[in-house]
C-alpha cells in the first residue's frame, strides 16, 4: 500500500515534464542507456565463458561454484567497462530543462567533457599509490 501511494505522487510530474519539455524529455539519456546494452551483454557473456573455462581448469571446484563464480566475475567486469556509458546516461539524463544552451550535446561530446570536468575539479590529481 506504501509503494503505491508512493508512485501515485509522482504521476503529477508527467503533464509537468510533457508541457515543459516536451515528448522527448521521457527519454532523456535514452540512446546511452541502448547503446551500453550491446557491449554490456556481450562482454558479460564472454567473460563468462572464458570465467568459466578457466575456473574449471583449476578442477576440485564444483559446476555451482564454478557458475556462481563465472557469471559474478562476468557481472563485475561487464559494469566496470560499459560505466563510462552508464555514467553519460545518467549526466544526460539529469540535464536541467529550460536552458538556453546544454551542457552536453550528445553522448560523444559527455564522454569528452566528463574526464575535462572531472579533472579540473579535482584538481588534476591523478590517482596514486602511496
Amino acid at each position: 500500500a506504501d509503494a503505491t501511494a508512493q508512485s501515485a505522487r509522482y504521476f503529477h510530474y508527467i503533464p509537468t515534464i510533457y508541457r515543459e519539455e516536451g515528448l522527448l524529455a521521457f527519454w532523456k539519456g535514452n540512446s546511452a542507456a541502448v547503446i551500453r546494452v550491446v557491449p554490456y551483454m556481450s562482454i558479460t557473456f564472454l567473460s563468462y565463458e572464458e570465467y568459466k573455462m578457466t575456473l574449471r581448469s583449476l578442477g576440485g571446484l564444483t559446476s555451482n561454484f564454478v557458475n556462481l563464480c563465472s557469471g559474478s566475475l562476468a557481472g563485475l567486469t561487464a559494469v566496470a567497462t560499459t560505466y563510462p556509458l552508464d555514467l553519460v546516461r545518467a549526466r544526460l539524463a539529469k540535464q536541467e530543462a529550460g536552458l538556453k544552451t546544454r551542457k552536453y550535446n550528445s553522448m560523444l561530446d559527455a564522454l569528452i567533457k566528463i574526464p575535462q570536468e572531472q579533472g579540473k575539479r579535482q584538481g588534476d590529481h591523478k590517482f596514486r599509490i602511496a
